[in-house]
C-alpha cells in the first residue's frame, strides 16, 4: 500500500501553516521505507557518511570543527568518513545501530539525482510553486537517511530550501537571520574524523594539502583553515557563558510524513530527526538582493 504526498501538501512556512492544492506530480513513498529502498537499491553501492557518535555535552568544549569533504561550501554537519556500500547494508545498520558509529546518507551537492537514478521517475524535478516564486529551477535535490543520533549542528544556508519528510520526522530549532547579534562564534581549526579502527576514532587536522574554508566573511579573496562555526548548543545553552543567546527568537518546527518545510535562506536551524527518517529537499539559489546586503552588513557589525 502506498503513501503519496498528492492530496495537499501541508507546508510549514515557519509562523503560519497552509495548505496547496494537489499536484499531479506527487513524490511516491511507501509505508515500508526499508523494504521499497531495498528492492530498488537492494546492491547499489552508495556513499555513505560515517562519523563518531558524540553526546551534544560536548558541544561547547570543541577544539576543532570537524568537516565533510562535501561540506565546505555548505557547512553542515560535521563528519568523518565517506564509506562506500550496498543500501542493503546501509539498512541493517540503521535497524541495528553500531554503539561507536553513526551512518548518514547526507552528501549534498543534488545526491539524489547523482546517487539515486532509479528513483528519480517517483519525484518531481522542482516544486512548482517555488520554481514559480523563485524565477528558477532548484541547484540541488538532495535526499537524506540515517541514524537519530546524527544531529545537524546549527548553522546558515545560502538556499530557499524547501524541505520535504517521506517517512518519520525532522525537528527544525530556528533562528532568523536578525537574531545575528545574539549568536556566538567561534573559529576553530579544521578537522575531519579518521576510523583507525572499528569503533575508534581520532581527529586528524587538515594539512596544507586540503582545500581551505572560507572565513566567516565568505570572501573569495580570504581563505583561511580556521572556520567560524556557532558555540552554542542550542537545545542546552550555556546562558551563563552566552548571555546574549537569551535574546534570540527561537521556532521550533516538527516536519513530519508528507509535510513540507519552507526554510528561507540565511536562517539559522539545528535539525534533529527520528531513525531511519527519510527525507528530500530542494534548494533553490538565493538572490543576492537587499536582503542579503543587510545580513552582511549586519555581520559585519557584529565581528
Amino acid at each position: 500500500m502506498q503513501s503519496t504526498f498528492s492530496g495537499g501538501f501541508s507546508i510549514s512556512l515557519l509562523c503560519r501553516t497552509l495548505f496547496v492544492g494537489s499536484d499531479s506530480r506527487s513524490i511516491r513513498g511507501h509505508n515500508n521505507t526499508f523494504d521499497i529502498l531495498s528492492r530498488i537499491c537492494i546492491q547499489k553501492h552508495t556513499p555513505i557518511n560515517k562519523r563518531r557518535y558524540k553526546s551534544m555535552a560536548s558541544h561547547e568544549k570543541m577544539e576543532y570543527t570537524i568537516l565533510s569533504k562535501s561540506s565546505w561550501r555548505q557547512r553542515s554537519n560535521g563528519c568523518c568518513n565517506t564509506e562506500w556500500m550496498t543500501m542493503s547494508q546501509f539498512l541493517d545498520h540503521l535497524e541495528n545501530p553500531q554503539a561507536g558509529s553513526v551512518f548518514y546518507i547526507q552528501r549534498q551537492n543534488s545526491n539524489f539525482t547523482e546517487d539515486f537514478p532509479e528513483l528519480i521517475s517517483d519525484v518531481p524535478p522542482d516544486i512548482p510553486w517555488a520554481t514559480e516564486s523563485f524565477g528558477k529551477l532548484p541547484d540541488a535535490v538532495n535526499i537524506w537517511m540515517g541514524d537519530e543520533r546524527a544531529v545537524t549542528s546549527m548553522h546558515k544556508d545560502p538556499y530557499e530550501n524547501i524541505y520535504c519528510v517521506i517517512s518519520g520526522e525532522k525537528d527544525f530549532l530556528l533562528h532568523p537571520p536578525t537574531d545575528r547579534p545574539y549568536i556566538p562564534y567561534g573559529k576553530y581549526p579544521a578537522a575531519v574524523y579518521k576510523e583507525s579502527s572499528p569503533g575508534q576514532w581520532k581527529i586528524n587536522p587538515m594539512n596544507i594539502d586540503t582545500p581551505k574554508v572560507l572565513q566567516e566573511s565568505e570572501s573569495d579573496n580570504e581563505e583561511s583553515n580556521l572556520v567560524p562555526w556557532i558555540r552554542v548548543d542550542p537545545l542546552h545553552p550555556d546562558n551563563t557563558r552566552y548571555p546574549k543567546y537569551k535574546n534570540t527568537r527561537t521556532l521550533r518546527v516538527k516536519v513530519q510524513e508528507g509535510d513540507m518545510l519552507y526554510l528561507p535562506s540565511l536562517w539559522f536551524h539545528h535539525v534533529r530527526q527520528s531513525q531511519a527518517c527519510l527525507a528530500l529537499n530542494y534548494w533553490y539559489d538565493m538572490e543576492y538582493d537587499i536582503k542579503y546586503a543587510y545580513f552582511k552588513a549586519l555581520e559585519t557589525l557584529c565581528e
